[in-house]
């Protein structure tokens, strides 16, 4: 009885993980589907440690299963992929940035990419089964914006880098020349933070604030990102002021529903909008709606859902069939097998590190 596996680069606290694989997989599971984390480290992992070998000898998979494969590269994963072709396994190839793995989605039956911009770079390098499918957002808190206009804040959120940290701080000083009493704060797992980026709280943190900011660049990768962070910003009733990267220019209309700024004065002439309380809640609910009604889990799982039954795959007959006992003793061996390789890999590196 056919069923869908997952090899993720991380686990739950990974973003990527998170948002493209346990997330859809949750859902799927919601649905009937036979899903399963086939592969989820604790640290970051490129390469996982199961090749082609691995899967012929715990006999796992079966012709009509499905395996998606996020943003994993290098020979074990090449090896698992040319396995799984051969017993008539279907695989996905999934991923959200670049550059782009081209070896691996070469190898794959379906290339899924999280923005338009990722899934033609695959096209124009002669991969033609590729699918967009957007990032589904996490939370949502529908809510009127404070009608105070002196004291605004401002929300930044993400991962840190020194590229980052630059562009945040150039707009830090931009909001704060133009409008004096108005702050902006960063969540982020970064220690200069100035709140540091929780599972639990993080939503709560990001909806107190009045507007999001997300500064960027015509850097190419930039411009492969999905849309999450706008659309997530929005699925909390926040004002979202962006760069224009591809992605963000397909969820804000400019001046309905957000604000795409290039320049230093598209920035300025934004925030002076948001001045205007009527703006803001008009802004903030239009923005709250469009998340809602195009990104939500539901809305984004469905898509997931055609994905695999054009493979093959169907939560119909997976939800009738009785548990297989002996795939999932073969299972578990091959998630056992993989988590010792991983403890031992570990065991080596704390080793070397303390050699003289």
């Amino acid at each position: 009885m056919a069923h869908v596996y997952w090899m993720l680069v991380g686990n739950r606290q990974a973003s990527s993980s998170r948002i493209h694989g346990y997330r859809i997989h949750d859902f799927l599971l919601d649905r009937g589907w036979r899903s399963e984390i086939l592969f989820g480290p604790p640290r970051w992992t490129w390469d996982p440690p199961l090749d082609g070998k691995d899967f012929v000898e715990c006999s796992v998979f079966e012709p009509g299963d499905v395996v998606v494969c996020q943003k994993l590269r290098g020979p074990r994963i090449q090896s698992a992929l040319d396995t799984l072709r051969s017993l008539g396994v279907q695989t996905v190839y999934l991923d959200c940035d670049l550059p782009i793995k081209l070896p691996e989605a070469q190898m794959a039956s379906e290339v899924v990419c999280s923005s338009e911009y990722l899934a033609e770079e695959y096209r124009r390098n002669g991969i033609v089964r590729v699918t967009c499918i957007p990032d589904a957002y996490e939370w949502e808190i529908g809510r009127s914006r404070d009608s105070d206009t002196t004291r605004l804040c401002g929300v930044w959120f993400g991962s840190w880098t020194r590229k980052r940290r630059e562009e945040v701080g150039s707009l830090r000083n931009l909001i704060e020349t133009t409008m004096p009493n108005w702050t902006l704060v960063t969540v982020s797992d970064h220690p200069d933070a100035d709140f540091k980026w929780d599972l639990n709280t993080a939503s709560t943190t990001i909806a107190d604030c009045d507007f999001a900011v997300i500064p960027g660049s015509d850097d190419p990768r930039a411009f492969a990102k999905s849309s999450n962070r706008a659309v997530q910003a929005m699925a909390l009733s926040l004002p979202v002021l962006a760069y224009p990267i591809p992605a963000y220019c397909d969820v804000i209309e400019h001046g309905r529903n957000g604000f795409l700024c290039r320049t230093p004065e598209d920035w300025q002439n934004a925030l002076r909008t948001l001045a205007d309380p009527s703006e803001r809640q008009r802004i903030s609910e239009s923005a709250y709606r469009y998340a809602r009604r195009y990104f939500s889990v539901a809305r984004i799982g469905g898509q997931w859902e055609d994905l695999l039954e054009r493979l093959g795959c169907a939560p119909a007959q997976a939800a009738r069939a009785a548990p297989d006992d002996a795939r999932k003793a073969n299972l578990r061996k091959l998630r056992r097998r993989a988590h010792y390789r991983i403890v031992a890999a570990h065991a080596r590196i704390l080793a070397a590190s303390a050699t003289p």
